[in-house]
């Protein structure tokens, strides 16, 4: 985590988005495309 994630674009969720906001998560990173502008960003787990 850290700095390797950001130059390895990593993208992971904090704790509160695991266990209470999964599909904000998932509409934030489609609704801001994400994918689309860094098509190697990882999305990711903590």
């Amino acid at each position: 985590m850290g700095l390797n994630d950001l130059f390895g674009l990593v993208l992971r969720r904090t704790a509160r988005y695991v266990s209470q906001k999964q599909t904000v998560y998932a509409s934030r990173i489609t609704h801001k495309g994400w994918p689309t502008r860094w098509p190697m960003l990882r999305c990711e787990g903590p």
